[in-house]
């Protein structure tokens, strides 16, 4: 397999490239992991190997995302508010037909690096859209793929009601064309990054951008209770005996989680590679605590626009370019990612820039200061509802109208579990904030067929999420029947 790496990574370097002083990109994120789940965080998990990244860097103590999978990737790939692409209404689900809209092509952020000269990659999981081969990362500016199209899947036969889910480069890639006998998907996206790594430092004529979603530590798709969250066989034992059963097998996930991010290090140092490569860390959103996630000090959960939904660990590390050990408190979002990258990549932005919601922190990164400035998280977590749920956040405080009774104001800082209501306290805060997140009503989005319970008539039992023969066919269902 190294082979057809190689081969598809120096037909890429043929291609006019960069020189070497643009910085690869490591971007990795972490499914359902909450605020409080890292040791870093003193948290009851083990994350030695990413608490290092945080230690040697930049930890971004308050940094938003949104409640759910599909709006916090729609977010980082283009720069924009997931409100205006039909995608801030829980999640994209297993029968919609719907995906990131194509006219945000323009903003795609792999496509926008192959721009500026960058190879690019993704290895994990997708969740911006399945049914047609132009909702892919093929089609949106990625040149290898490996990974989930979907969002949940079995950590060990890749599968998801019952139908295989996991394609390298459009074809369909089973756990049994795959070496490792134990097949754990953590372990094997990690396994994949380490390959393309070697394999771009073959030719290494450009720098890379290469995007890495784990699934971990989300749950898998069957069983219930504890074992939804599947773990290596005969990995209990090395859990503290002081946790519950579902904590220990929440550990477990953190502990291969936290061994696949040093792994993926490793092999960056290894290559003599570190000075010029930023690795960032972060999550999609929340912990899940029905799962045993944490997302202390804070309340609430995935699927919450309060503090537990919404503010995650993010971490920037780039050796001998940052501060060590710096922790910021300037309130950051995921959008922001896109031009701060673009800008560092060399890519010039000023035809998109004045569209885009997200601004460039690197200032922030540098050990300076930003402008101050709102900025805004809109969710729906209930399906096919068009009634907007949304939380601004303006330096100190937050205006939420579903994290509590009725459109409250909080100092989170002061107050991070967001009991005490300052509306009365600050009205002209309270009016200034409200205004904002009134402003952009008129840009948003709706869709009314998220989260479908059942396919279209016509459609046979899944077989295969990815079948080879139909991906490049725009008249097929990306993982269905032929279009009738």
């Amino acid at each position: 397999m190294h082979l057809l790496y190689t081969l598809s990574l120096c037909l890429l370097a043929a291609l006019p490239a960069l020189s070497q002083d643009a910085p690869n990109i490591i971007f990795m994120m972490a499914d359902d992991l909450g605020n409080g789940d890292l040791s870093y965080n003193k948290a009851k998990y083990d994350t030695p190997s990413i608490d290092s990244l945080a230690e040697a860097g930049v930890y971004f103590e308050r940094f938003y995302t949104y409640p759910g999978c599909t709006p916090t990737r729609s977010a980082l790939m283009t720069g924009r508010y997931p409100l205006r692409q039909g995608l801030w209404q829980v999640v994209i689900g297993r029968y919609d037909d719907y995906c990131l809209p194509q006219s945000e092509n323009r903003y795609m952020l792999p496509r926008l690096l192959k721009e500026a000269g960058y190879q690019t990659a993704i290895i994990g999981k997708w969740h911006l859209g399945h049914m047609y081969p132009e909702c892919l990362p093929h089609a949106r500016g990625f040149d290898y793929q490996f990974g989930s199209s979907y969002g949940l899947l079995d950590y060990y036969d890749w599968s998801y009601e019952n139908a295989e889910d996991c394609k390298e480069n459009g074809s369909h890639y089973a756990p049994s064309r795959h070496p490792n006998a134990n097949k754990y998907f953590t372990d094997v996206i990690a396994e994949k990054c380490e390959d393309y790594l070697d394999s771009w430092a073959d030719c290494s004529s450009s720098p890379f951008f290469l995007f890495v979603p784990f699934t971990a530590p989300h749950v898998a798709p069957y069983g219930s209770g504890a074992a939804r969250l599947q773990i290596p066989a005969d990995s209990l034992a090395n859990a503290p005996a002081t946790l519950t059963t579902t904590q220990k097998r929440y550990w477990v996930m953190m502990k291969q989680l936290d061994y696949a991010v040093s792994r993926i290090v490793n092999k960056v140092r290894s290559l003599g590679i570190e000075d010029n490569t930023i690795i960032i860390f972060t999550s999609d959103n929340g912990g899940d605590v029905d799962y045993a996630g944490d997302n202390t000090p804070f309340r609430g959960e995935k699927g919450d626009l309060t503090e537990g939904g919404i503010c995650v660990p993010a971490i920037w590390y780039h050796k001998n370019t940052v501060t060590t050990h710096l922790d910021i408190a300037t309130p950051v979002q995921i959008e922001d990612f896109h031009p701060t990258l673009l800008k560092l990549a060399g890519r010039d932005i000023s035809d998109i820039e004045a569209s885009l919601d997200g601004a460039d922190i690197y200032p922030l990164v540098q050990g300076g200061s930003i402008p101050s400035r709102m900025f805004l998280k809109q969710y729906q977590p209930v399906n096919n509802s068009t009634s907007a749920s949304w939380a601004v956040i303006n330096g100190d405080y937050k205006l939420c109208n579903n994290c509590g009774a009725g459109t409250n104001l909080y100092n989170v800082v002061t107050d991070p579990n967001e009991f005490t209501d300052l509306s009365s306290a600050q009205p002209a805060i309270r009016s200034a904030m409200l205004n904002f997140a009134q402003s952009y009503q008129s840009d948003v989005v709706n869709r009314s067929n998220n989260n479908a319970i059942s396919p279209p008539s016509g459609w046979n039992t899944i077989q295969k999420w990815a079948v080879p023969e139909t991906f490049y066919d725009t008249g097929y269902f990306y993982y269905r029947n032929p279009k009738n």
